[in-house]
């Protein structure tokens, strides 16, 4: 009885705390903080030429996912590491943690080598107007014909087949969009 109370035990450690600690993401990122950008899954991106295993998942799983994954390896060394000298864990079960630990990270190398994508017609050329009015400025209605003007004229000046502006380029577009 006491040996599945301890394997109910792990898999309650290294199951569902990492699935609570992504939910506790996702509340922090879109309900409190409204910072997505945060989750600890983005620290998988590529940057300075560093890849990490587990990227190879992002197509897969998405940042969520890579979350888990990294709070499940951080749940396996915490259960592990204090028994790993002594005998209240059994050994199979120890190694199976490690094993199935170090097959996610693999998994993820070998995923990386899968192309997810292709290209499907011609390039499109985007562009992205950022008009930079000053936020104190924006909801003046006598800055909103320079603000619909200065809009326009990076718009004409813009190359891209696909013109993307800001959320609120003119803080009045959603009840005056004729203006525009």
């Amino acid at each position: 009885m006491q040996a599945r109370l301890q394997v109910s035990k792990a898999i309650n450690l290294l199951i569902l705390m990492p699935a609570a600690f992504v939910f506790a993401e996702i509340i922090r990122a879109w309900f409190v903080t409204g910072f997505p950008w945060l989750v600890l899954g983005y620290s998988q991106a590529p940057s300075d030429n560093i890849i990490t295993p587990l990227l190879g998942y992002a197509p897969i799983v998405g940042v969520y996912g890579i979350t888990w994954l990294l709070a499940l390896t951080a749940a396996v060394i915490v259960y592990l590491a204090p028994k790993l000298s002594s005998h209240s864990v059994k050994y199979k079960l120890r190694r199976i943690a490690i094993a199935a630990t170090t097959s996610v990270w693999v998994i993820g190398v070998l995923l990386m080598s899968y192309d997810w994508s292709s290209p499907s017609g011609q390039p499109l050329t985007v562009s992205l107007v950022q008009g930079n009015v000053a936020q104190h400025l924006k909801f003046r209605e006598d800055q909103l014909q320079p603000t619909i003007d200065n809009y326009r004229e990076l718009v004409d000046k813009s190359r891209g087949k696909l013109i993307v502006l800001p959320e609120p380029p003119s803080p009045s577009c959603l009840i005056n969009c004729q203006r525009m």
